[in-house]
């Protein structure tokens, strides 16, 4: 584990996913903390690749929405790319649900808060690209958040993606085709 990446202090390791290595930071700049995603090779070495990717990236550091975690950098130290974001606290709606049903009132305010979010960001042409209970956080004030908005494109998608996302992918992606809001929705 680094001990810094740029300004960026690291605290601890978040563990690794789709965009790569996760840590909680401390920006020294700001003062705050963050998660900062160091993006892995496979995903940084095609140049005309990782350009469109930052393209999709921009526009998702244009939302804010309480129930969108955000992207506050797009950033590079050397050969090394990385994004951060903001520093979600709470737990994913996996480990919660966890094979068990949710009362029905809590679902419902789940399933607000994060319509809510997918209205903003449809409305401006942004798709999630990876919603799962894997990719929402309960917040400790029981508020549901999306987590790598926008951000499915860095991870190349296919086989990868369709085994993570299992009963989630909707149809016309397990079908090799690109989703849109539609398949958010799904």
């Amino acid at each position: 584990m680094p001990d810094a990446i740029a300004h960026y202090k690291i605290l601890g390791s978040l563990g690794a996913g789709g965009l790569g290595e996760a840590y909680r930071a401390r920006d020294t700049n700001l003062g705050r903390t963050v998660a900062v995603k160091v993006l892995p090779a496979r995903i940084t070495r095609d140049p005309a690749r990782l350009e469109a990717r930052v393209a999709t990236a921009r526009r998702v550091m244009d939302l804010s929405h309480p129930n969108i975690a955000m992207l506050f950098e797009i950033g590079q130290e050397g050969d090394q790319r990385f994004l951060v974001f903001e520093f979600v606290q709470g737990q994913p709606l996996a480990s919660l649900i966890n094979g068990r049903a949710l009362h029905v009132r809590r679902a419902l305010e789940f399933g607000i808060n994060l319509a809510d979010a997918l209205a903003d960001a449809h409305g401006v042409d942004v798709v999630h690209g990876d919603i799962r209970p894997d990719t929402i956080m309960i917040t400790p004030k029981d508020r549901a958040k999306f987590m790598n908005f926008g951000l499915s494109a860095f991870t190349g998608g296919g086989a990868g993606r369709v085994a993570a996302a299992g009963p989630y992918i909707a149809p016309e992606e397990l079908a090799g085709q690109t989703g849109d809001s539609r398949s958010d929705i799904y």
